[in-house]
């Protein structure tokens, strides 16, 4: 017997042995974790990370872990809960510690964000901590920051909170106010005390703030509040005036910087009043300045917003158009209104004409095509269906 003989038969044989084999009954049984694969389900394989197949459960496919934190390895008969502190991946093959600033508990679907002043450091916790007196939860809920000098927090706030009435001050980092010796009051940022006569304390209440648009720039604030000019405000502290940011206003009787309005309307930084932009432009998103009407469109006068070259002759070939253009005879505007295209074969327009029209009857346009009149058959003919020639008319011929 020869070599390839021997193979064919050796294949033959194991063909044979799997038919014996399913047809005495006895079924191959994957153990939990694996399934069933193979030419005739004759294999069985460890199911594929993220998935699993207990006993009882189809033997011929896994299933996907369920759940929004379970997680699987290959060949799992059972998917496992990710530990609090951590996440599924979209996979469901491991699992992923919460960022920092985040924290799951074993019943919550999602690593949530700390709440209050708490914090967490860490990545992968199932807790937040609570910020100490003194100090806030930063925005990433990774870290406490201290209040800042002349604030303070205590236990029981939720926010630092500027230290109380005029005689009060307090450092950086403060869980509680400090009061002034007697004789002395607080500055206004309520960082230090400074000396101060009993009458002209009884002038002045430091709690007043400086009310709208006025400012006090003196350290200890015993000045009288002065007002921003136009074109200003002041600042949050009330220790300055700043210019209104480009696209906005104030005049001298205004509380607060206005958006310029409407779509013409603009202004730089500092402004008291908006300007108006010039023909063939509108004001951007941002009313900072000027941006050009784009091609096929114009504006001019009263118009307030660019506009669409309104003709079938009339069109704008450039941005920034006050008016737009003319079409010569024959020819029209394309349908963006950027360019004069000729008026189709078969078709004309007249100066006075405001779209290309066909030949009437028998007439015929002979220059092809931009034409500027029709031209008449002579007598015998007639035009063609597209206008764009003459032929022969012939009539019907009677028979006997």
């Amino acid at each position: 017997m020869v070599e390839g003989d021997l193979s064919t038969t050796v294949r033959l044989t194991s063909l044979l042995l799997l038919l014996i084999f399913a047809a005495s009954g006895d079924e191959l049984h994957c153990r939990p974790g694996t399934f069933k694969t193979g030419f005739g389900m004759s294999q069985c394989r460890q199911c594929p990370a993220g998935t699993f197949r207990s006993e009882g459960m189809d033997m011929t496919n896994c299933k996907p872990c369920k759940g929004k934190n379970t997680f699987s390895r290959e060949g799992a008969a059972h998917c496992t809960a990710c530990r609090p502190g951590t996440f599924a991946n979209k996979q469901k093959d491991k699992c992923l510690p919460c960022r920092r600033g985040t924290h799951r508990i074993k019943h919550m679907k999602v690593c949530t964000r700390c709440e209050g002043n708490t914090y967490q450091p860490w990545k992968g916790k199932s807790f937040c901590k609570k910020c100490p007196a003194g100090t806030v939860a930063n925005n990433g809920k990774n870290a406490c920051v201290n209040c800042e000098a002349g604030r303070f927090r205590s236990a029981d706030m939720d926010l630092c909170g500027r230290c109380p009435g005029h005689r009060s001050i307090s450092e950086e980092g403060a869980s509680s106010c400090t009061p002034c010796p007697a004789g002395e009051v607080a500055n206004w940022s309520k960082t230090t005390c400074i000396a101060r006569a009993e009458s002209q304390f009884a002038a002045f209440t430091f709690e007043e703030k400086c009310k709208k648009n006025t400012i006090n720039s003196e350290n200890g604030g015993f000045q009288p509040c002065s007002e921003c000019p136009a074109g200003t405000v002041a600042n949050d502290a009330k220790t300055k005036c700043i210019n209104c940011e480009a696209g906005t206003y104030r005049t001298g009787f205004m509380n607060l910087c206005g958006r310029c309005v409407g779509h013409l309307t603009y202004s730089t930084g500092g402004a008291t009043s908006c300007s108006t932009c010039p023909d063939g432009q509108v004001s951007n998103w941002e009313k900072t300045g000027c941006e050009n009407c784009p091609k096929g469109n114009y504006r001019s006068g009263i118009l307030r917003s660019c506009h669409i070259c309104q003709t079938n002759t009339e069109y704008s070939p450039t941005e920034g158009a006050a008016n737009c253009l003319k079409c010569p005879a024959g020819t029209k505007a394309n349908a963006l209104r950027t360019e004069c295209i000729e008026c189709p074969a078969g078709s004309f327009r007249m100066e006075h004409m405001i779209v290309c029209q066909p030949c009437r009857g028998s007439q015929y346009i002979a220059s092809q095509p931009g034409a500027v009149e029709c031209e008449k058959c002579p007598s015998g003919f007639k035009s063609n269906t597209g206008k764009t020639q003459c032929i022969e008319s012939t009539s019907p011929r009677h028979q006997y």
